[in-house]
């Protein structure tokens, strides 16, 4: 059985991708088996909105997630969506310009 799995996500726009920043942080719920099969998931979901995953942090089953810190009910209601559709749900991105390097 999958369970349902959360994590903060920083993404950034594909070419092409009518985004106003370089790039996001954004919280993903979805069911899956395990780590990196979420991590699968989400890059898919990612590539369909048009961002390119960067780095991953805070993997974690949500049902741990919520044993030791607060969730925002926000993302309580996308991880039921999520069960219910069987897909991952992107959260709001929240954007950041990166330095010119």
């Amino acid at each position: 059985m999958e369970a349902v799995w959360i994590g903060l996500f920083e993404v950034a726009p594909r070419p092409g991708t009518e985004f106003p920043d370089k790039g996001a942080y954004v919280n993903v719920v979805g069911p899956a088996r395990t780590a990196a099969d979420f991590e699968r998931k989400v890059r898919a979901a990612l590539a369909e909105a048009g961002f390119e995953l960067i780095n991953v942090e805070n993997r974690e089953r949500l049902e741990h997630r919520l044993t030791k810190r607060h969730v925002d009910p926000e993302l309580i209601v996308l991880a039921d969506e999520s069960r219910r559709m069987g897909a991952v749900r992107l959260a709001e991105f929240h954007s950041w310009v990166r330095e010119e390097e």
